[in-house]
């Protein structure tokens, strides 16, 4: 099986919550088109090449003395649920924990079967019109859910470390953003 892939990243601030050291996966395919994308030369699947996902497990073994987790980008990995929930499975029975960054929303990606080896997943869309700098997620219409007992829980992104040094402004801003999204 393979999936348009554009290559690794050892990384920790993928990671919101600083527990790891990350590998950042990033596959090529996302048709949300975002205002601002991170990584627009990753939405166009043909700017890829197709890697077997053997060869990116074997790629991450290599790596395992390094990382603690496998962190899903792209692109957007949702995209591919048979190829992300082949990643993750592996990856879990490595003992590393599993980050997806999607565009898609909680609700629409916990019908698939790979959620079950995520342990956190930043959801939505990212807007630019919610978007803090150097707040997180990206944009405030995103939303953090954290695996706790077996169980997705929506996080208050407040009370992740990253956070830690947000100005009162920024927390207003939050909120005021926040309401005008009635989430």
């Amino acid at each position: 099986m393979k999936i348009p892939f554009a290559g690794f990243e050892i990384t920790f601030q993928d990671d919101p919550e600083l527990e790891s050291i990350g590998l950042s996966l990033f596959c090529c395919g996302c048709k949300k088109n975002c205002l601002f994308c991170q990584n627009p030369e990753l939405q166009n699947p043909k700017n890829c090449p197709l890697v077997d996902l053997n060869y990116i497990l074997e790629e991450i073994k290599n790596r395992l003395n390094l990382i603690d987790s496998i962190i899903f980008l792209g692109g957007d990995f949702a995209y591919y649920p048979r190829q992300l929930y082949y990643l993750a499975k592996k990856c879990k029975e490595l003992n590393l924990k599993n980050i997806l960054y999607t565009g898609f929303t909680f609700n629409y990606i916990k019908k698939f079967k790979y959620i079950n080896y995520l342990d956190l997943i930043i959801d939505g869309k990212f807007l630019i019109n919610y978007h803090i700098p150097g707040f997180f997620p990206a944009s405030i219409n995103q939303k953090i859910w954290k695996k706790i007992n077996n169980e997705f829980v929506e996080v208050n992104p407040l009370n992740l470390p990253i956070n830690q040094n947000i100005s009162d402004d920024l927390i207003k801003k939050y909120f005021q953003l926040k309401g005008e999204l009635k989430c």
